[in-house]
Parts: structure tokens; sequence; C-alpha cells
């Protein structure tokens, strides 16, 4: 008797659909569906069942009615409208990046993702409503929302970036894949409910199956971009190994070696040693402004030998040690025991995306890996045994490893306040607004790390102003003691730099002097 009343009910909600979609009980919906396109679809078909899929998924994204007819999915159609879904995401990141670009292979499964997602909720939503043939109509409605509300945010970004539409007076941190995400998941749910013309109570399941197949997954696993800009050749060779077994089996090893190449701290020398870590890999603007710090650092603060890069991005994995908080942990650590402790001083630069639970992020499909707080960072130091610090964080939200961090020997700079964000994290820039201004505009002109960061903040607020963003308010800490090491710093320098340009002046033996430097060094 139970099992009559199912079938009966699934029988009534069966026609109730069909009545909403504009089918006549008991004819095929496969038929109307179809409209006779199965038959010819091959060629010009595919090109006419992309338009008519474009079609309906703008009336789809503006909440217009849709029946199933007027989608007419069948497998063809959606493996046309499939592809035209791809090209246009390749086509979107080409024109941003520019055709001197490469294909991106890392985030191709991110690309395609979306489709078996579409194609099982599709199954189970038809399973729920009774309607098994609607399966692959219901995927294609999911498919077809998604292509204009995607050209739209790419038409939104453009804006923002042109400068054409401002938002950062009503919302200064405002990022449009939110609501553009939110916009096609209601679009979508809609559509669902429409074409199913399941009752009231069953649309809380609908929603429940969509949310589970479809919105969680796609939200936690963003769509990298196609097309990425072409560095150079080794980097490319990079891009190409990142999913291969031997990268993985070749981090150890950069890892060790590049820790084994630390020089050891001179006696009666105030040596620098430098740690960059560039936490967020689906960016090169972090990876990109580490490179150009290390090599400022190495000319004019003399950390040749005494630097490492720790780096999250796929096109340097056979080049860097990735961005971990084991491999940070394991750098310090030899950083302690190679340096000379009583007159040495660290840099630690680390630059990544800030949340506002205080966490600087550690980022790199497929890896899973721990960011980086306060209270870990503070540990890794002190467990280290290094004495001097300089801290440098470039991230929002990133003045709460400021208390965390502060003690007599440290001097700790941060892009913004605990509560604030910082700016310049956008994939075509070279730098962060807070690294550009200390490191590249100010550390050029002097020795002196506060100096450098009072006047950095000044520009970053001159261009927050100009530019209508909200005040980053970079912190600063210096510690009582750490001020009379940096000074011997600062003045062992400028020393050195008077030394190097003195045998240029007077046409002096410049090449002699470098030997004994170089002599000096290796002792």
């Amino acid at each position: 008797m139970d099992e009559e009343k199912q079938n009966g009910h699934c029988a009534v909600a069966g026609e109730a659909g069909e009545l909403i979609r504009g089918v006549t009980p008991g004819e095929n919906p496969s038929d109307v569906r179809s409209g006779g396109m199965a038959s010819r679809f091959s060629g010009a078909g595919w090109v006419s069942g992309v338009l008519n899929g474009v079609r309906c998924g703008i009336r789809l994204t503006f909440f217009r009615c849709v029946t199933a007819g007027d989608l007419a999915a069948t497998p063809a159609s959606f493996a046309a409208l499939a592809l035209f879904d791809l090209f246009l995401h390749v086509a979107l990141s080409c024109a941003r990046v520019g055709m001197d670009g490469q294909f991106s292979f890392q985030y191709l499964p991110h690309a395609i993702i979306h489709l078996p997602l579409f194609l099982f909720a599709g199954f189970w939503v038809a399973r729920l409503a009774c309607q098994d043939d609607l399966a692959l109509t219901l995927s294609t409605a999911c498919l077809a929302t998604g292509i204009p509300i995607d050209l739209l945010a790419e038409l939104f970004s453009t804006l923002q970036e042109s400068g054409w539409l401002r938002t950062e007076s009503y919302a200064p941190d405002f990022d449009h894949f939110y609501p553009f995400f939110g916009w096609w998941a209601l679009a979508t749910l809609i559509a669902l409910f429409r074409l199913t013309g399941v009752p009231r109570l069953r649309r809380y399941a609908v929603m429940a199956i969509f949310s589970v197949t479809v919105l969680l997954p796609l939200w936690n696993i963003p769509r990298g971009d196609l097309w990425s800009e072409n560095n150079n050749e080794s980097t490319s060779a990079n891009s190409m190994d990142s999913g291969r077994e031997e990268t993985l089996y070749r981090q150890p090893e950069l890892l060790d070696n590049a820790l084994a190449r630390f020089r050891p701290g001179r006696k009666g020398v105030e040596d620098l040693y430098f740690i960059g870590f560039a936490g967020y890999g689906g960016q090169d603007v972090f990876r990109k402004e580490l490179e150009v710090i290390d090599r400022l650092l190495r000319d004019r603060f003399d950390t040749a030998g005494r630097s490492l890069l720790l780096v999250n991005n796929p096109d340097t994995l056979l080049k860097y040690p990735i961005a971990t908080a084991t491999s940070l942990e394991r750098s310090l650590k030899r950083v302690g025991q190679v340096m000379d402790r009583d007159e040495d001083i660290l840099l630690l630069y680390l630059t990544s995306h800030g949340s506002e639970d205080n966490h600087l992020s550690a980022e790199l499909w497929p890896l899973t890996l721990h960011d980086i707080d306060p209270p870990s960072l503070r540990r890794m130091l002190d467990d280290s045994g290094v004495r001097w610090r300089i801290i440098v964080v470039s991230a929002c939200y990133s003045g709460a490893f400021v208390d965390a961090l502060r003690d007599d020997n440290t001097l700790v700079m941060t892009a913004s306040d605990a509560t604030s964000s910082s700016f310049g994290c956008s994939n075509d820039s070279d730098f962060t607004w807070f690294g550009k201004a200390l490191f590249d505009d100010e550390l050029r002109r002097t020795y002196s790390f506060t100096t450098a960061f009072g006047r950095a903040s000044l520009s970053i607020a001159a261009r927050e102003k100009k530019e209508g963003q909200e005040p980053s308010h970079p912190r600063i800490f210096e510690g009582r003691n750490i001020g009379i090491r940096l000074k011997k710093l600062e003045e062992r320098l400028e020393l050195l730099q008077h030394k190097l340009r003195t045998p240029r002046e007077s046409g002096g033996a410049t090449v002699n002097h470098n030997k004994d430097r170089q002599k000096g060094e290796r002792s």
C-alpha cells in the first residue's frame, strides 16, 4: 500500500512538473526537450546548441521562466555548452594577461570540476522530483546560468580596474566574487524549482542537495586562471612539472641544499640574515616582490650567502623550497645555528594574505598547509635561538603580530593594524603597497629600518587617500635593545658602501678590493 501511495505521489508530481514546464501530461518530455534537435545535432547544430544554451542562460540569470523544451538538453548540447564555457574561461584569462602568456595546466581540474558536480546534482534533484528524465536538463540549467554571470563579473572587474567604477567609498574590502556567486546560486535554485515543479516543502530538500553537491565544493575550490603570465623558460618548465611526483620528492632536497648554503657569522661583523616567506601560491605578486627584495638586500645589505626564499608558487616548485610552517621552522633553526647570536641580526619578511582571525595564509594547491599565526611564529623564533630580530609582515590584519612578537631585542613592522586591510595583493602587481614603499622605495635610500618605515607609512597613507582606500594604519614596535644593534649594522653598511665607492672615484684597484672582500666572506 505504501509503495502504491509513493508511486501515486511521484505520478502526481511528474504531471504537475510537466504542466509547469509546458508539457502535456502523457507526452514524452524528451521529445519536447529535444524538439527534433538530437537527430540533426552535428556541425552547425553544435553552434545552435551553444547559442540556445546562452540565450536560456541569460533568461535564467534574470529570473525569467525557461521550460525544458526551451533548454532542449541532450548529451551533445551539454558537451557543446561545456566546451564553450571552457573556451570562454581561457579567453577571459587571456584578455587579462595578454597573448604572451601560457596555458596553466595545473588549474585545468579546477576549471572543469563544476561539470561532474552539475551532472551529479541534476541526477539527484531529478530523482527527488520523481522525474529522472529531467536530470540532464537540470544540469544544463546550472551550466547555462553561469555563463552570462561569468561575463558580467568580468565586465565588473574590468570597470573596477580601469577606474570607471569605484566601490571603495561604501565597501573598502569589496570582493565581487561573493555577490556574483550568490547571484548565480539564487538564479540556479529558482530555475531548479521551476523546472521540477516540486511542492514548497520539497524545495528545502532541493536546496540541501544543491548546497552539498555544488555550492560547498565550488566555494572551497577556486577556479584558477587557465592562462597566466609567461615569466621565463625555467618557470615554464616548473609549471609543467608542478603536478609530477618527482617535484614532490625534490622539495626536501631543495630545502636541505638551501639551508646548507648559509654562511656562518663572522666574528666582529654585524651580519644580516634574510628569510623571505611568500605564503599564498594563487597569485604571483608575493613571489615577485620577494625576488626583488632579495636582490636589494644582497646588493645593499650584504646578505649574499645569508639569504633564503620560501615561496609558494606553481611556477617555482623546482627553484625554491615551498613556504610552509615546517620549512620556516627549519630555516629559523638553521639560522640560529650558523649565525653569531651576539652580533648578527635576522630579517624575516612574511608576505601573503591575512585573515580577520589573524592568520597568515600558506596555500599551494593541492597541498593542505597550516597557516602561520602570531603565537606559533613566536614559538618558532624563541626555539630557534635567534636573539636579534627584524620581523616584517605584509598582509591584511597583520597588526596582531606586533603584540605577539614584541620584546626588547625585536623590531616588528606590519602593513596594517589588527583590524584593517592592506593593499596591492593583485595578480598584475609586482609589489604589495607596503612592500613597495618600505623596501623598493625607502630602503634603497637608507640603511635605517625605522626611518624607512616612517617614510613608507607617510607615502602609503597618501596613496590610500588618493585612491579612495580606507587607511591601513601600518604598525611598528622597536624593543629598547635592538636599536643599538641596528645602529651598528647601519654604520657597517655605510662604511662598506663608502669603501666600494672610493676605488671608483680614485681610479684605484677595485679588483683587488673586491678580492679582499670575497676572501673575508669566505673566512
